[in-house]
This record gives structure tokens, C-alpha cells and sequence, in this order.
């Protein structure tokens, strides 16, 4: 309403864009709506956008919350050597969570940028758009990284805190 975002909304298959606050927006959203309505990387990109969310949460959490162990202690179950795997690796685990949702924005200001092209937009505000998804992609970018940092600190901290021990 204010004009300060937009979206596509994949479940009433709609766009939401204030056209006379930032209808430059409105490319990189059709770019969403073809990916989520197409088929191929796009697709896929799409609809494994959330699922692959939830690495990064439970990465985050378990960093937040789960022990180190002992040298020499091993997990004791199945559940057990999951979580301590996700806190050994939370990092990564975290990072390969945003890995679908940073592809899937560069290749909707991609479709959007080349739907624009040739639909006749000229050189002057094909410049703008290509700055415009540019910062846009940025903020995601910084957003993602910041949350892999935040959760390879929080869990080297926590084990800072709260010395390993063995649970018997």
C-alpha cells in the first residue's frame, strides 16, 4: 500500500504492486509468477523455496540449542546423530537453506528483466530496472549470509557458554 514492496502471491496466483509508487517491481514479480506457474528449474526453485527455509530454522536452532558433545562421546540414537550432525554442520545446513530462495529471486529478475527487453522498454529504464533488481537481490543476499553468519556465532557461543559435558 505504501509502495514500498511488492510480491506474487503463488497461492491466489495474484501480484500486489503499488503502480504508482514502485511499478519498476512489477518484472521481478511476473518473473515469480512464471517460475511458480511454469515448469522446469524455475519450478522447482519455487516449490522448494519454504521447505528448504526450514533447514536454515532448525540449523539456527539447533545451534541455539543443542550441546556440543565430548570428544569421544557418540550420539545415542538416530535422532541423536541427526541433530548433532545439523550442529556440526549448522553452517552449512543453514546455508543450503537459502541456497533455493537466492536462486529462485535471481532467476525471476532475470525473466523479469528479459520479459521487459522485449516487450520494448527502452535502454534508459532497462538501466534502472537492471540497478533496481540489483539492490533488491542484494538485500536478500545480505539477509542470507547474515543468517549463516548469526548462526555459526550463535552456535560457537553458545558452546562458549554452556562447556560440553557428557549426559550419561
Amino acid at each position: 500500500i505504501d509502495g514500498k514492496n511488492a510480491l506474487f502471491n503463488p497461492k491466489g496466483n495474484f501480484i500486489l504492486v503499488n503502480k504508482d509508487k514502485i511499478a519498476i517491481a512489477l518484472p521481478h514479480e511476473i518473473g515469480h509468477a512464471l517460475n511458480s506457474t511454469g515448469k522446469g528449474l524455475g519450478k522447482i526453485l519455487s516449490e522448494t523455496r519454504t521447505p528448504f527455509r526450514l533447514l536454515t530454522s532448525l540449523a539456527l536452532l539447533t545451534a541455539l540449542f543443542k550441546r556440543k558433545k565430548i570428544e569421544g562421546e557418540e550420539p545415542k540414537n538416530t535422532w541423536d546423530k541427526s541433530i548433532t550432525f545439523v550442529k556440526n554442520n549448522c553452517g552449512k545446513v543453514a546455508l543450503l537453506g537459502v541456497i533455493p530462495t537466492l536462486s529462485e529471486e535471481a532467476l525471476a529478475s532475470i525473466k523479469g528483466y528479459k520479459l521487459a527487453k522485449a516487450s520494448g522498454t527502452t535502454e534508459q529504464v532497462l538501466q534502472k530496472l537492471a540497478k533496481f533488481q540489483g539492490q533488491a537481490f542484494a538485500t536478500h543476499l545480505i539477509t542470507a549470509l547474515g543468517t549463516v553468519l548469526a548462526t555459526i556465532v550463535i552456535s560457537k557461543v553458545r558452546d562458549e557458554i554452556a562447556k560440553p559435558k557428557e549426559i550419561k
